[in-house]
């Protein structure tokens, strides 16, 4: 669920491959969950403070483009966050942000024109699919849980930098 008054972000961990990538794209499975959602989803990247379960920590690395309330439809289908070297909202140089060289970290769905009954399910699991991964939700004063026993269905992508740029 993103954005439902309860939660107000929700994110899963990964690990990236070795070596330094930037990152590219995250994709969820995604559907309206009730009511008419409107406004935008975005995705934020997030360093991961490694504990069991982990929880996202620090500031946002990176922020996606956003992706319009209305293309979100009643079945789960696969929709795709891309991160450019900009950050959309502010502008800001975010290259730094994408380059993928930790151990571990989260990608977060916001919805920040959810409501109690207007929000997204994203598509899940409650069968953890990789012991060193977990999903994990915020609430609305800014508080994080993991879930160890729970994964969110999610794919990233990722490139090497050519030249500076995703290559």
């Amino acid at each position: 669920i993103v954005d439902n008054g309860t939660i107000v972000g929700q994110g899963q961990s990964f690990i990236p491959l070795s070596g330094t990538e930037k990152l590219v794209e995250a994709r969820f499975q995604i559907k309206v969950g009730a009511g008419v959602p409107t406004g935008t989803l975005y995705a934020e990247l997030y360093d991961s403070n490694d504990a069991s379960p982990a929880i996202p920590t620090g500031s946002a690395l990176a922020r996606s483009e956003v992706v319009l309330a209305s293309a979100i439809t009643s079945a789960y289908s696969e929709v795709i966050f891309r991160f450019n070297l900009r950050n959309p909202a502010t502008g800001a140089d975010q290259s730094g942000g994408l380059d993928l060289a930790n151990a571990e970290y989260f990608i977060v769905l916001r919805h920040d024109d959810g409501a109690a009954g207007a929000y997204f399910h994203v598509d899940g699991s409650e069968a953890d699919a990789d012991a060193t991964q977990n999903a994990a939700a915020e609430d609305p004063v800014s508080t994080w849980s993991g879930d160890a026993t729970d994964d969110i269905r999610l794919t990233v992508k990722s490139c090497p930098a050519i030249h500076g740029v995703p290559g």
